[in-house]
Protein backbone atom coordinates (compact mmCIF):
# COMPACT_ATOMS: atom_id res chain seq x y z
CA UNK A 1 0.00 0.00 0.00
CA UNK A 2 1.50 3.31 -1.10
CA UNK A 3 0.65 5.77 1.67
CA UNK A 4 1.68 8.82 -0.39
CA UNK A 5 -0.56 7.72 -3.26
CA UNK A 6 -3.48 7.38 -0.84
CA UNK A 7 -2.79 10.84 0.60
CA UNK A 8 -2.69 12.24 -2.95
CA UNK A 9 -5.98 10.50 -3.74
CA UNK A 10 -7.66 11.93 -0.63
CA UNK A 11 -6.39 15.44 -1.34
CA UNK A 12 -7.61 15.19 -4.93
CA UNK A 13 -11.01 13.98 -3.73
CA UNK A 14 -11.38 16.79 -1.19
CA UNK A 15 -10.09 19.30 -3.74
CA UNK A 16 -12.78 18.19 -6.20
CA UNK A 17 -15.52 18.14 -3.54
CA UNK A 18 -14.41 20.23 -0.52
CA UNK A 19 -17.69 19.62 1.27
CA UNK A 20 -16.57 15.99 1.70
CA UNK A 21 -14.22 17.10 4.48
CA UNK A 22 -17.22 16.57 6.79
CA UNK A 23 -17.27 12.87 5.87
CA UNK A 24 -13.58 12.59 6.72
CA UNK A 25 -14.09 14.38 10.03
CA UNK A 26 -17.09 12.28 11.04
CA UNK A 27 -15.67 8.88 10.06
CA UNK A 28 -12.02 9.14 8.97
CA UNK A 29 -11.45 5.41 8.45
CA UNK A 30 -14.73 4.82 6.62
CA UNK A 31 -14.39 7.90 4.43
CA UNK A 32 -10.81 7.09 3.45
CA UNK A 33 -11.73 3.48 2.70
CA UNK A 34 -14.64 4.71 0.55
CA UNK A 35 -12.38 7.12 -1.34
CA UNK A 36 -9.59 4.62 -1.92
CA UNK A 37 -11.48 1.34 -2.07
CA UNK A 38 -8.89 -0.17 0.28
CA UNK A 39 -9.25 -1.58 3.79
CA UNK A 40 -6.92 0.23 6.16
CA UNK A 41 -5.12 -0.94 9.27
CA UNK A 42 -4.76 1.41 12.24
CA UNK A 43 -1.08 2.05 11.45
CA UNK A 44 -1.93 2.94 7.86
CA UNK A 45 -4.76 5.20 9.02
CA UNK A 46 -2.42 7.04 11.37
CA UNK A 47 0.15 7.66 8.62
CA UNK A 48 -2.53 8.78 6.17
CA UNK A 49 -4.16 11.17 8.66
CA UNK A 50 -0.76 12.65 9.51
CA UNK A 51 -0.03 13.17 5.81
CA UNK A 52 -3.40 14.78 5.13
CA UNK A 53 -3.00 17.04 8.18
CA UNK A 54 0.42 18.16 6.92
CA UNK A 55 -0.92 18.91 3.45
CA UNK A 56 -3.85 20.90 4.84
CA UNK A 57 -1.59 22.80 7.25
CA UNK A 58 0.81 23.60 4.40
CA UNK A 59 -2.05 25.08 2.39
CA UNK A 60 -2.23 22.07 0.09
CA UNK A 61 -5.93 22.67 -0.38
CA UNK A 62 -8.19 25.71 -0.16
CA UNK A 63 -10.90 25.03 2.40
CA UNK A 64 -11.90 28.67 2.88
CA UNK A 65 -15.23 28.30 1.05
CA UNK A 66 -16.45 25.33 3.07
CA UNK A 67 -19.33 25.91 5.47
CA UNK A 68 -18.66 23.69 8.46
CA UNK A 69 -21.42 25.29 10.53
CA UNK A 70 -23.69 22.31 9.87
CA UNK A 71 -21.11 19.88 11.26
CA UNK A 72 -22.31 18.93 14.75
CA UNK A 73 -19.37 17.30 16.52
CA UNK A 74 -21.59 16.28 19.43
CA UNK A 75 -23.26 13.75 17.11
CA UNK A 76 -19.99 12.23 16.01
CA UNK A 77 -19.48 9.82 18.88
CA UNK A 78 -16.90 11.81 20.81
CA UNK A 79 -14.94 12.85 17.75
CA UNK A 80 -14.37 16.27 19.29
CA UNK A 81 -12.28 14.67 22.04
CA UNK A 82 -10.64 12.35 19.55
CA UNK A 83 -9.51 15.26 17.39
CA UNK A 84 -8.55 17.51 20.26
CA UNK A 85 -5.07 16.16 20.86
CA UNK A 86 -3.31 13.62 22.95
CA UNK A 87 -1.83 10.41 21.67
CA UNK A 88 -4.38 10.00 18.89
CA UNK A 89 -3.25 10.14 15.25
CA UNK A 90 -5.88 12.81 14.60
CA UNK A 91 -4.62 15.12 17.34
CA UNK A 92 -4.83 18.87 16.69
CA UNK A 93 -6.54 18.55 13.29
CA UNK A 94 -9.51 20.58 14.56
CA UNK A 95 -7.18 23.39 15.61
CA UNK A 96 -5.53 23.31 12.21
CA UNK A 97 -8.83 23.35 10.36
CA UNK A 98 -10.14 26.08 12.65
CA UNK A 99 -7.05 28.15 11.83
CA UNK A 100 -7.83 27.86 8.14
CA UNK A 101 -11.20 29.44 8.83
CA UNK A 102 -9.87 32.10 11.18
CA UNK A 103 -11.24 30.33 14.27
CA UNK A 104 -9.12 28.91 17.05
Amino acid sequence: MDIQAIIDQIMQHVGDAPEKIGDILSDPKGAIEDITGQTLGEGDLSQIIDGVKERIADGGIDLSNIDLSALDLSKLGGLGDLLGGGENPLGNIMEGIGGLFGKR
